[in-house]
């Protein structure tokens, strides 16, 4: 028979556990549902296609994630690019856009793909629930996902391409797993032959990159105003609520 305090300790890190378990959990559902639809993000691919030069792909990398303390992150913020064209907010993926539509090896036509992280539901435990490719499929309204750690064998032939657009790579990307970031950049500096000063190189073309996503991104479509319009409205409470609170006795500190 265990002693009465072994029991009591253990069940106390069973409660424990169930707890979290279930504060995780709770905290995933009840999140905000007013987030730019799936429509926005496929219709911001569409106006993209249409000034995109001739001959060329789109490549959106993800941010890295940032680490602050041995097992513990810093939250993550996902690349801007990336959650514009897709609507995608985790680490480890990477979009293609292809300015005319390509063929599979079963004649299906297609002109994006997207690569995420795989589901793993121990890691979900503790750093959120992952979309995966079914779930970012219903979701994101992108019929061509697949997990990241299946880049590496993507038949896309890049030497095709007249034109590579895409924003200067992340070069302080930590070594992770197969299908994870650094591999998925690896990949594709394979993939294209990047040479080292693709920087100078025009047809892997940053500067286009960044014209052509700065010109759609600095006209707001009305469902971003809409959305900008709350936040400015939730900004004026807050700062209400705080010269409320104020004193002449107070400082910022």
């Amino acid at each position: 028979m265990q002693p009465i305090s072994s029991f009591i300790m253990k069940s106390l890190l069973a409660a424990c556990l169930l707890l979290a378990s279930s504060l995780i959990s709770f905290a995933q559902e009840d999140l905000p549902t007013d987030y730019l639809s799936k429509e926005f993000h496929a219709g911001r691919r569409d106006a993209i296609r249409k000034i995109m030069p001739d001959n060329s792909v789109m490549v959106v990398v993800a941010y890295p994630t940032r680490n602050f303390s041995n097992d513990v992150d810093y939250f993550y913020h996902p690349n801007p690019d990336m959650y514009y064209f897709s609507g995608y907010r985790e680490p480890h993926s990477l979009l293609l856009i292809f300015k005319d539509p390509q063929k599979d090896s079963a004649g299906n036509s297609f002109d994006e793909v997207l690569f995420v992280q795989k589901k793993n539901k121990a890691a979900e435990q503790w750093t959120g629930r992952r979309m995966g490719t079914d779930g970012a499929k219903e979701k994101l309204g992108i019929r061509n996902v697949f997990n990241g750690d299946e880049f590496a064998a993507c038949p896309i032939d890049f030497s095709r391409f007249t034109t590579i657009l895409m924003d200067r790579l992340p070069d302080d990307v930590s070594r992770g797993e197969k299908g994870e970031l650094y591999d998925l950049i690896q990949q594709f500096k394979q993939k294209v032959a990047l040479p080292e000063d693709y920087a100078s190189n025009s047809r892997y073309d940053w500067k286009a990159f960044r014209k052509l996503t700065g010109t759609l991104r600095e006209i707001k479509t009305p469902e971003e105003m809409t959305l900008i319009r709350k936040a400015v409205e939730i900004s004026c409470q807050g700062q209400n609520e705080v010269i409320k609170a104020l004193r002449p006795d107070m400082s910022e500190l």
